[in-house]
């Protein structure tokens, strides 16, 4: 009976001794496979990095194919589009707000402007409601965004925007490129800041986003020094000279405006 009890410990501590050095091993490999993702070269690295907000919405409606056509013309790398997954339709809807904004009495989706845009222009998708939807619906989210991709061969120019990790990280994990909308509160304390950004340097290490996005005037002090290995996306600037001071930053990769400032050379 004795020894039988010593063998049945003996199984155990080497079953567990096995397990968690297979535990070891899976982790170090998919760590060593986030970690060679996210340190590879960002998916947008052209000099000319303004790109329209919501497309050339100063002669046309913001958000419309008619906009974003515009933006196209006037060189404009990129757009950037505000997107909604409406749970009950089960499709990507293009609007800024919610009631939607209605183009020409109906609702814009997605599908369309990759069907009429295509692969001539990069999307930068400000997702506004991933951050609250339930894992469900985030799933079927990126199933309807990784079908509408596929289909009209965008994927690679699509880069995913949230205020939430934790949703983007399902999309990073797809093959979509990621950035996370950073939001620095003036009433964060010094700790909570800390906190933050220490929660970003992980998340881009581990590949969970490969981008941090801002408004322009939180890109100061801290969040510069602290970010300044990590891929920045600048929204929105209408300056001028401001644009042509940062756009020689070289982690800043992307820069929204409203303006006709899309040939503006970074490189120079």
């Amino acid at each position: 009976m004795l020894l039988v009890k010593k063998v049945i410990i003996a199984s155990t501590y080497f079953g567990f001794i096995f397990f968690y050095v297979a535990f070891l091993a899976k982790l170090s490999m998919d760590l060593k496979i986030l970690y060679t993702s996210s340190n590879s070269p960002f998916y947008f690295n052209k000099c000319e990095k303004v790109w329209s907000h919501r497309g050339y919405s100063k002669v046309f409606a913001e958000n419309s194919i008619e906009a974003f056509k515009a933006a196209l013309k006037l060189k404009s790398n990129g757009i950037e589009i505000d997107v909604f997954f409406d749970t009950k339709l089960d499709r990507l809807v293009v609007s800024h707000d919610y009631p939607y904004n209605l183009k020409n009495g109906k609702i814009l989706f997605f599908e369309e402007v990759a069907k009429q845009i295509g692969d001539n222009s990069y999307y930068w998708i400000d997702f506004k409601n991933l951050a609250w939807l339930t894992p469900e619906n985030t799933e079927r989210a990126l199933e309807r965004l990784d079908r509408v991709s596929n289909n009209y061969k965008i994927k690679s120019k699509i880069i995913v925007e949230s205020k939430s990790i934790k949703q983007l990280s399902p999309f990073s994990r797809a093959g979509f490129n990621t950035t996370y909308w950073v939001v620095i509160d003036e009433n964060m304390s010094d700790s909570e800041i800390e906190k933050k950004l220490r929660e970003i340097k992980i998340s881009y290490l581990l590949g969970a986003i490969h981008a941090v996005s801002m408004d322009y005037k939180s890109y100061t002090g801290d969040l510069i020094e602290n970010l300044k290995s990590i891929p920045i996306l600048i929204f929105t600037i209408n300056n001028k000279n401001l644009i042509t001071k940062l756009i020689t930053y070289k982690n800043i990769k992307i820069i929204l405006s409203d303006e006709n400032f899309f040939q503006f050379n970074g490189c120079v």
